[in-house]
């Protein structure tokens, strides 16, 4: 990786971490979403179903925490990802496979 594609992710990844952190989803879903976002890293089960827009398996997934901040979370997805790293299954799994990065 290059010095300024590393750079370019370190100051994506702690602009990231403060927008989340501001923005009431639960504090044990952060880390899922700063690797999904950052890294393409597959998220855990009730995130995969919230950025694939599957309700009835995010409802599966969820913990009361979670099923109780999925307002919040999906607020801060329409508002901080693009349109390249969530929304279906299909957009989901390009994410994850690195056919996208993300830009500012």
């Amino acid at each position: 990786m290059q010095k300024n594609s590393m750079v370019h992710r370190d100051r994506a990844r702690s602009e990231l971490r403060s927008d989340v952190s501001r923005s009431g989803v639960p504090v044990h879903l952060h880390a899922g979403l700063e690797r999904y976002v950052i890294d393409h890293i597959e998220p855990g089960g009730f995130l995969l179903a919230v950025l694939s827009n599957d309700l009835d398996k995010a409802a599966m997934y969820a913990d009361v925490t979670s099923w109780e901040g999925l307002p919040l979370t999906m607020r801060f997805i329409r508002n901080h990802l693009t349109d390249q790293m969530w929304g279906s299954k299909a957009i989901v799994e390009l994410w994850l496979a690195g056919q996208y990065e993300w830009r500012e």
